[in-house]
């Protein structure tokens, strides 16, 4: 017991504080290191989530992480960027202080050819009416269908400010006062407001669009001013009328508030709902900065602020911390409740105060001495439906303070209660309950019938409640059906209802025993913090744990509550956690807004009668206000570049690759100004895999992707869970070589059929010509051997023999010899299909000594042919042979009629082989082969013809020659 107590008192005590002043959080971003000086003019988020800045030496684009130049100055053209816009159709307008104008297209931005005669201040996109230009000293321009045309009839060229309104009409803020543009059936008319129709200040600076009736104007001197369109007159908010804050040069409109941008003062905050209180951030009050150049609320609800010669970003009013006014410092915070007046009531170390954030900072708090006790350790507040604050302590039971008087009742053992330390307190009609470190006790509140509004007090310790002097209870929490419920250390949650109490202690197994904190949400779900286990939702049946891994940052609570939409806020020493109910998705406010380390006491928030949360925590007073609509809770994802092989130059527009660039790089970035770091994304590529894949990367990979269709999806998350976010999605092919073409394929199979097509003719045609050749052959080998076997040849060529024998016997046996040599050249060259003409000579030198010695010299035999032909060149065998066979065969040979017969080479590279002619006058048998089987043979092996040419003198035959 002794060991609990001493741990929840250095519990409820580990308060610090840190330095902050009563101004919303501000963070300085560096737009370029090499140029600290640089001045930003105007600021523009586009279609797409990136921010822009317009500075006097370029354009800058922002992602969160990096900004990157796009505009450059050129040469001795300074390009001082003095508005930025964007068309219907997403494209980027950009003017300059020179009249230079811009249009961004395909991620590119080139020059228009167009230059107004003063600086370009303001470019509107007035629809089918084209593009409207409004300049500092030359008008307004109207661009459509690349040309360009002055609005005429405009009582002012000297353009400030150019609106347009959602009810069509168009504002322009101009030296001698407002212009109002109506557009009636194609027609455009302008009309000057000025102070002579009440106009406040003539020197209108700036217009903004303040809500479906009206537009607020921003002046020279007048500080601000809102225009109803509807009744024409001008109303000026009763904080603003006596403006001392000088010229106004911009305005942004927050949810609840405008902030205004003035010459040499810093921001004037002008709250439009609620209190519509006036405040000026200055050098007074910690904002650093005296002129601002522009404001701007991105999609986020974030602010940002061009002031100086720096660029601030800011939750605005989302969060404020307020750590002191001139007399107090706000450290230490122990406890905090609000009351039906609206003050926030707040204790430290130093006593208890009211603070009313409405008043002027020297009024707005107020110090209570609770019984001028020192020491006081205030740990609970709550004000009853009497009006009555009521104050726990750690040790010192329990107060009432009458906060119209100062009068102070105490309550110890003596009145009844039971237990000294009071950690939370809550009520509701006549009864108060008490969380105590003893267990729980109830107090009725009794009025006296005699004296009405005297009170009587009754304190009291439920019967039921299960052992309720071991039980320690951290909080009581009444909720909308008059249920009352308590956190304990170590019994779960309880709840009394209808005069009953009911435990839950074993759910989760047991790991909620121990809970600090509970809230209700609009649904009657009640939700609960746990030590070290997160947050419980209670639907009445069943019990859901939210913890690391559903997104939420830290397990360690301080408290919880639900803010103004419904939503569930959880507060850590990390900052604030916000839940929507209803689909569990998560919203982070941490360092990014200030909150960082704010290590807050239990219990110690609470929600004001405007939805403001307020936190104590060691950086003082901590207000938040969810915003309720306008604002985006996701990050907006952008696909940005893509790469082959992790080359650059592909944009997104690329879709169509070809297969030998399968290596697909994707770039992406979900913009997250409010923590760009915190971004998490998931992807997944139809056609390669269907999975979503989680990835903290802002670039992907794909490797050796096969040819095909694919498509790229892309979300991403702030909070690690993916609900209901944006899709972002790239589609692409990836070409198929072309030899795994369908008309490839198609082309390729018709040209192998028609290849084995005529690959089988050839074939065939070859199987013929082959078998032609064999025929041939065969029938040239048969009927040569016929013909040499022959009777007629037998009988001459031994009747030579014999009488050669008879005149010398060594001409006999050379003869034979002879004869012998030729049959063996005949055999063994028939089953050849060519010889070389040298072996084709030496059957023909043989077979002329035989014929010659039968003939004697009234044969003549000539054969000119170069040596080097003799291997170079083949013939069939035995062609010429056969030849000069037939040379002798059909011509008659004697004395009278001799016969001459010549082998002769010829310049086309055949071979001649001629004869006189002394034809017989009758023939030697013929064998049938002759000319015929000569040209067959010569048109099957060298697809070459055989001449045959005669005259009265010269029989002649030119037979081709085969390369070897």
């Amino acid at each position: 017991m002794i060991i609990k107590r001493y741990l929840v008192c250095f519990l409820l005590m580990m308060i610090s504080f840190s330095s902050q002043a009563e101004i919303p959080f501000f963070k300085t971003l560096q737009v370029d290191r090499e140029n600290k000086n640089l001045r930003i003019n105007v600021l523009f988020q586009d279609q797409s989530g990136f921010i822009w800045a317009g500075t006097d030496h370029g354009l800058y684009t922002y992602d969160g992480f990096v900004f990157e130049k796009i505009i450059r100055d050129t040469g001795s053209v300074q390009m001082n960027i003095s508005c930025i816009a964007e068309d219907q159709k997403g494209a980027l307008i950009v003017g300059t202080e020179d009249g230079i104008i811009f249009r961004r297209t395909h991620e590119r931005f080139h020059i228009l050819p167009f230059r107004t005669k003063g600086p370009v201040r303001s470019i509107v996109d007035m629809g089918e009416f084209g593009l409207w230009v409004a300049s500092y000293g030359d008008g307004i321009y109207s661009l459509k269908e690349n040309n360009w045309n002055k609005i005429s009839g405009i009582a002012d060229n000297f353009i400030y400010s150019l609106v347009k309104h959602p009810s069509g009409k168009v504002f322009a803020g101009t030296d001698i006062g407002m212009i109002v543009f109506d557009i009636n059936n194609g027609k455009i008319t302008s009309k000057l407001i000025d102070s002579n129709l009440g106009l406040p200040d003539n020197l209108v600076r700036i217009i903004k669009n303040y809500d479906e009736n009206s537009v607020i104007l921003g002046f020279q001197e007048k500080g601000i001013a809102i225009y109803n369109i509807k009744q024409g007159t001008f109303s000026v908010p009763a904080k603003a009328q006596n403006w001392t804050y000088g010229p106004v040069d911009c305005m942004a409109m927050l949810q609840n508030e405008y902030w205004i941008g003035t010459e040499g003062i810093g921001i004037v905050d002008f709250e439009f709902n609620g209190d519509r209180r006036l405040r000026n951030f200055n050098r007074a009050n910690g904002f650093a900065y005296t002129k601002i150049y522009d404001l701007m609320k991105d999609r986020e609800g974030n602010i940002w602020v061009s002031a100086d010669n720096k660029l601030l970003i800011s939750p605005g009013e989302k969060v404020e911390i307020i750590h002191e006014n001139v007399k107090y410092s706000f450290d230490s915070i122990q406890a905090i409740t609000s009351d039906a007046d609206g003050y926030i009531w707040f204790s430290t170390k130093n006593g208890l105060f009211r603070y009313n954030y409405t008043a002027p900072e020297n009024q707005n708090l107020k110090k209570f001495d609770v019984l001028k006790k020192k020491n006081l350790h205030i740990v609970s507040l709550f004000e009853d439906d009497w009006g009555f604050l009521w104050i726990g302590t750690f040790d010192d039971g329990l107060y009432r303070l009458n906060t119209l008087n100062g009068e102070v009742m105490s309550f110890g053992a003596k009145n009844g209660l039971a237990n000294a330390n009071v950690i939370s307190i809550s009520g509701h009609d006549n009864k108060l309950w008490l969380a105590t470190l003893g267990g729980i006790i109830s107090c009725d509140i009794i009025e006296d019938q005699k004296n009405p509004g005297k009170l009587y007090y009754k304190f009291s310790r439920p019967d039921d409640f299960s052992d309720p002097g071991e039980v320690f209870v951290y909080n009581v929490f009444i909720d909308s059906k008059n249920r009352v419920w308590f956190g304990t250390d170590g019994k779960g949650i309880s709840v009394f209802n209808n005069g009953k109490f009911k435990n839950y202690t074993d759910f989760d197994n047991g790991r909620g025993k121990v809970v600090y904190s509970i809230t209700e949400d609009k649904s009657g779900n009640i939700w609960f913090s746990t030590l070290s286990h997160g947050i419980y939702r209670f639907d009445g049946k069943n019990f859901k744990n939210i913890g690391i891994k559903e997104g939420l940052r830290e397990l360690e609570i301080s408290g919880i509550t639900t803010d103004n939409s419904g939503n569930i806020v959880v507060v850590h020493s990390r900052g604030i956690d916000v839940i929507n109910p209803r689909n569990f998705e998560m919203e982070y406010i941490g360092a990014e807004a200030g909150l960082e380390n704010i290590d807050c006491d239990l219990n110690s928030l609470t929600t004001d009668r405007k939805g403001n949360i307020w936190v104590g925590s060691q950086k003082g007073l901590i207000r938040f206000y969810n915003y309720k609509e306008g604002v985006s809770k996701y990050p907006l994802t952008n696909i940005r570049k893509i790469y082959t092989f992790m080359k650059p130059g592909k944009g997104i527009r690329d879709s169509v690759f070809k297969y030998n660039q399968n290596q697909i790089s994707i770039e992406f970035i979900g913009l997250w100004f409010n923590n760009p770091e915190a971004v998490v994304y998931r992807y997944r590529l139809f056609g390669y895999s269907d999975q979503w894949l989680i990835t903290h990367d802002r670039i992907v990979t794909f490797p050796n992707l096969p040819p095909g269709n694919y498509k790229f999806e892309l979300e991403a998350s702030n909070n690690n869970r993916f609900v209901n976010p944006y899709t972002a999605s790239y589609s692409f092919k990836i070409k198929k070589p072309i030899w795994k073409e369908f008309w490839f394929l198609l082309f390729a199979f018709l040209l192998l059929a028609a290849l084995v097509f005529v690959i089988v003719r050839d074939r065939e045609r070859r199987w013929r010509h082959f078998e032609s050749i064999e025929k041939e052959k065969m029938e040239y080998q048969y009927e040569t051997l016929k013909s040499q076997i022959n009777p007629h040849f037998l009988f001459n060529s031994f009747n030579t023999l014999i009488t050669i024998i008879d005149d010398d016997k060594d001409k006999a046996i050379d003869y034979v010899e002879t004869l012998s040599d030729y049959f063996r050249s005949m055999l063994q060259y028939r089953d050849m299909d060519t010889i070389t003409l040298k072996e084709e000579l030496i059957i023909v030198n043989s077979y002329f000594y035989l014929q010659q010695k039968r003939y004697g010299k009234y044969v003549d035999l000539q054969i000119d042919i170069p040596d080097s032909w003799l291997y170079q060149y083949r013939v069939p065998p035995l062609s010429i042979q056969l030849l000069i066979e037939n040379c002798i065969k059909h011509n008659a040979v004697s004395h009278e009629t001799p016969l001459y017969i010549n082998v002769i080479a010829s310049d086309r590279e055949t071979i001649l082989i001629n004869n006189n002619l002394n034809p017989k006058k009758q023939s030697d048998p013929s064998t049938g082969i002759g000319l015929e089987n000569i040209i067959n043979r010569f048109k099957i092996l060298s697809n070459q013809e055989v001449y045959i040419s005669k005259n009265d003198e010269i029989f002649t035959v030119e037979i081709p020659l085969i390369p070897a």
